[in-house]
């Protein structure tokens, strides 16, 4: 059930995320750091989000590997209310360089943006990888000691199930045959 109260905008810096035909304002979090040790957990999770980030991951050079996220955000841009970045990461990850740490051993990081490409503000919804769609999953990037993998092809899509001040949750499903981001996450909301 997605939010549809109103929430005051905090920051200027709020993004707005519309689905099913309810405006959801959805202000940044000041909170830089989700709790660490076991994985990232929600002890009270929004209704149809899970409590933590489960994600599998596949490359050439490793079979599927699954984590419980330590780290996960959703970054929404000021200047951009038509895009965010979802990373999600089995250690601690800072909010302001996601990609830092992300090739030490035994490190797993797992990144994409979602955009829209008529301008919209980004909202609930299934996002894809075919270029013909108007809301995009773009970028997605993985990377692990054995380093950076980029994606082929246009298989997969992001279902954004959710999204308010504080959390954003959804399942991911990107998998071109050599390289997949598999799972469902719950991710911090904070602002860049």
């Amino acid at each position: 059930m997605k939010s549809t109260r109103f929430l005051a905008p905090l920051l200027v810096s709020s993004l707005l995320l519309a689905g099913c035909g309810n405006t959801t304002p959805v202000a940044s979090n000041t909170n830089s750091a989700p709790a660490v040790g076991a994985g990232m957990v929600v002890a009270n999770p929004p209704a149809g989000c899970p409590a933590k980030s489960t994600i599998t991951l596949k490359t050439t050079d490793f079979p599927d590997t699954t984590f419980t996220a330590e780290s996960s955000y959703l970054a929404t841009y000021a200047s951009m209310k038509d895009s965010v970045q979802v990373a999600i990461a089995n250690y601690a990850m800072p909010s302001d360089s996601f990609s830092t740490g992300a090739t030490d051993a035994g490190h797993y990081y797992a990144a994409f943006r979602l955009e829209t490409t008529d301008k919209s503000p980004v909202g609930i919804g299934t996002y894809t990888r075919k270029s013909d769609s108007k809301m995009k999953v773009a970028s997605p990037d993985l990377r692990s000691a054995s380093g950076l993998v980029g994606f082929i092809g246009d298989a997969g899509s992001v279902e954004l199930k959710y999204a308010d001040k504080q959390y954003a949750c959804g399942t991911v499903n990107i998998d071109d045959g050599y390289a997949k981001i598999q799972g469902e996450f719950i991710s911090k909301v904070i602002a860049k």
